[in-house]
């Protein structure tokens, strides 16, 4: 006889009650005949900062955005990672001055997106939510910092399969402290969703912004530069009666630059006290600003009135007949040729929007702006867009500024050198003060050589919207190449996917030290993406943890939460045990660990049968299926002498850690764990013949 008995459960320790209790026969043997159940195996790969020496200004990476070649130091790394502990953001305590401990030592786990809510903080970061920094976030925040009109923001990409979350409450000091009251900071909540990061990447914007927040610079307009204005000093101009007043922002004076305005976001601006006349002010855009170059006696005496045609963006104010000081937009020319049957007659006029001087501004408080930034590229052709602004007396990028005009200019080169030129009819009193200007970056001007000579790398006149990252792992260290270095650098490259045969192109940087990892290509901005390449990474394996207390903790100085070690992928059990615990079956197991013979009877000694585990392809985050019937069933004796009852079976799937040969209790499961066992009645020996005869 034999009775086959099936158990559900959804933990891998549990009871199995029966309402009418089994009886089990005398010599009875049991086997597990089939087992299914989902196991969770969370992997976490980790890459360590390279061990780079003090000071660490060797260069990590080169970064070029639209010809923009900045270079990035492993300090700026460092500050950058810093920056996330100073903003509250980060779980770990990344400070200024603990490069020693960061360098070598601390490591990213690009698979696990840690998070906890601390408490005992202060508004307005009370409760604030802090997560584990991935090396996309403080590459990215690196960038920022030295790209003055770029901005880029992390674009990774992760596996959505396979999630395994966990969450739990418990008391974990961070190593951070309340800034008022100096006490402690303890995690109150802390969760884990692993994922996998498959992806490394940047969405690159353009941002002028940057550039048009910075200082304004008051400029100096030369003698030489001015004709019947008085300089009554930095950023002013007064006229006189001495005929037409031209001033202009050129070449001449010792002071400027044929760059001064940046064309990524600069700016000119002034304020206006119109006396009488007309007065106008703006930018030439094409041509150098120079008195040499235009019609002396048009400029110096000859007339009362200003032409405004040598402007090509900007400003004309006078005083309507209601009296109201009133301005008008100068937005390109129009060439006008008339024939009356005689003479043939051009004129160049200003293009006026709106056509009559309707816009009102306080004179001599308020603000006129013009602000420069880069458009599309068509066929070589750069477009540049000019904004016009107006604020009542602070700089452009304050509270009240209004935006009243945007003009779009189109050229064919990619530098823009315009001049700023100020006109006034030959009235005494007309004053132009408060000129300012966002002055031409280098980065500016680098990218203006990029986008005119098409014989520079990576693009030229057509090109935009390029993003490339070379890592150098040359191991340079104080100008010695140390090859263990290079080899750490190697490693920690190579894992964010800079040398990974799934990016087509990819070259080897180990012969190459730098390595071009270029971007798709879109108008003003781009999407970076490359695959990563966790092969040679060193990783963490565990085996159905629910408890994050079991993997995460802690690190000796209390500044980094970092996972407790893991499984080596070596070191995984090759299968799972199932035993009986309130069953005295005969098992005998023996165990090699360490180099000692181990022969135990007792915590292995119940043991009914295994599930194999097959962890050759276990490389990420998983949920693996494990369903088993074994093809051959070897029966466990119970050895029992008489028949008993039993109304509840005491099962344990467990696994042996090889590592150091401890029995585990697998804590958590996916699902439901379905286990068929089967007991039969096992081999009676026959009784003993005595074959002693009576006389």
């Amino acid at each position: 006889m034999s009775i086959n008995v099936q158990t559900i459960s959804d933990k891998a320790e549990f009871t199995n009650y029966f309402t009418d209790p089994m009886t089990i026969p005398r010599n009875a043997e049991i086997v597990n005949t089939k087992a299914s159940l989902a196991l969770p195996i969370m992997v976490s790969p980790y890459v360590v900062v390279p061990d780079i020496s003090a000071p660490y200004t060797d260069i990590a990476c080169t970064i070029v955005i639209d010809g923009v070649q900045v270079e990035i130091t492993w300090l700026d790394i460092f500050n950058a990672h810093v920056t996330f502990t100073a903003s509250g953001l980060s779980i770990d305590n990344i400070e200024a001055g603990g490069e020693g401990d960061y360098f070598g030592k601390y490591r990213f786990y690009p698979s696990d997106n840690v998070k906890w809510l601390a408490n005992n903080e202060v508004a307005p970061h009370a409760l604030a939510q802090k997560i584990k920094i991935s090396f996309n976030q403080v590459l990215g925040q690196a960038i920022n910092t030295k790209f003055f009109f770029y901005s880029v923001n992390p674009n990774p990409e992760y596996t959505t399969s396979d999630y395994i979350t966990m969450n739990s409450v418990q008391s974990i000091v961070t190593g951070l402290t309340n800034a008022t009251t100096g006490a402690p900071i303890t995690a109150l909540s802390l969760g884990l969703q692993t994922q996998r990061l498959t992806k490394f990447g940047f969405n690159t914007i353009y941002d002028p912004a940057k550039v048009s927040a910075q200082t304004e610079d008051f400029v100096n307009i030369a003698a030489a530069d001015a004709v019947n204005w008085t300089i009554v000093g930095n950023g002013h101009l007064l006229s006189t009666a001495g005929g037409v007043n031209v001033a202009f922002l050129g070449t001449t004076s010792a002071t400027t630059d044929p760059a001064k305005i940046d064309p990524n976001g600069g700016w000119i601006g002034c304020r206006a006290d119109h006396s009488s006349g007309k007065m106008a002010w703006g930018l030439i855009l094409q041509g150098e600003g120079k008195l040499s170059t235009f019609d002396p006696n048009f400029l110096a005496g000859g007339g009362t009135n200003i032409d405004t045609s040598m402007i090509d963006v900007g400003f004309e104010i006078e005083q309507n007949a209601g009296g109201n000081k009133v301005v008008t937009i100068l937005d390109g020319k129009h060439r006008h040729v008339i024939y009356d049957g005689g003479a043939v007659t051009e004129e160049i006029r200003s293009i006026r929007k709106p056509t009559k001087p309707i816009m009102g501004f306080n004179n001599n408080s308020d603000r006129l702006f013009i602000q420069i930034k880069r458009g599309t590229i068509v066929n070589g052709n750069h477009e540049f867009i000019f904004s016009f602004f107006h604020s009542a007396g602070s700089p452009l990028n304050d509270t009240d500024d209004q935006l009243i005009y945007v003009s779009k200019q189109t050229f064919s080169g990619g530098r823009l050198f315009p001049t700023p030129c100020f006109l006034s009819d030959n009235v005494v009193g007309n004053k132009f003060d408060l000129i300012a200007t966002v002055d031409s970056t280098v980065q500016s001007q680098q990218q203006g050589d990029y986008f005119t000579d098409s014989s520079l790398d990576m693009g030229g006149q057509n090109a935009m919207g390029n993003m490339s990252i070379l890592p150098n792992v040359s191991g340079d260290v104080g100008g010695v190449v140390s090859a263990d270095i290079s080899g750490e650098i190697y490693k920690f490259w190579k894992s964010w996917g800079f040398d990974n045969p799934k990016n087509t192109g990819n070259e080897n940087l180990l012969t190459d030290e730098q390595y071009f990892a270029s971007a798709t290509t879109s108008a003003l901005s781009n999407s970076f993406q490359i695959h990563t390449n966790f092969v040679d990474a060193p990783t963490n394996y565990w085996i159905g943890e629910n408890s994050l207390g079991r993997i995460y903790a802690l690190d000796p100085t209390g500044n980094y939460l970092e996972p407790i070690a893991g499984n080596p992928l070596t070191a995984l059990p090759q299968q799972l045990d199932i035993s009986i615990n309130n069953m005295d079956i005969k098992n005998y197991v023996g165990a090699f660990v360490s180099g000692t013979i181990i022969n135990q009877s007792n915590s292995l000694s119940r043991i009914v049968g295994t599930i194999p585990i097959d962890t050759t392809n276990i490389d990420n985050t998983q949920i693996v299926n494990l369903q088993y019937e074994p093809y051959n069933l070897v029966y466990r004796p119970i050895n029992n002498p008489n028949p008993f009852n039993l109304n509840e079976l005491k099962i344990e799937i467990f696994y042996r850690d090889f590592t150091n040969n401890v029995r585990r209790i697998v804590s958590n499961v996916f699902g439901t764990i379905n286990l068929e066992f089967n007991i039969r009645m096992g081999y009676i020996p026959k009784k003993p013949m005595n074959n002693l005869l009576p006389y």
